[in-house]
């Protein structure tokens, strides 16, 4: 199986999105919210591939079934966009993640 590296975990915050550097494939994965805040959700942006090659994706999550999209904007370098966000059905939110104490996870390789 084939490891794929995540270069880029956006965090939706309460206020502006941060980058974060994660390592893991698309099934199994950790994103650490180092942004300060709690935040609602996260999108992992792909360069260079087209969604027809995401194979799987972490589903078992609190934040459910993530949404993908592409953009073909320019034709040589397509991105790959997966957004896991929690939803508000009713006004309840389904899932968030606290922030993490600075310095207390690593990325690993």
């Amino acid at each position: 199986m084939r490891k794929l590296i995540i270069p880029a975990v956006l965090l939706l915050g309460i206020h502006d999105a941060c980058a974060s550097t994660a390592y893991g494939s698309l099934g199994n994965f950790d994103a650490v919210n180092d942004t300060g805040d709690i935040c609602y959700g996260f999108e992992i942006e792909i360069d260079d591939i087209h969604s027809t090659a995401i194979g799987g994706t972490y589903t078992y999550n609190h934040y459910g079934v993530p949404k993908i999209r592409e953009d073909n904007s320019d034709p040589a370098h397509p991105k790959v966009f997966i957004r896991y966000e929690a939803s508000s059905p009713g006004g309840f939110t389904t899932g968030f993640t606290n922030p993490a104490a600075p310095g207390a996870i690593s990325p690993t390789r």
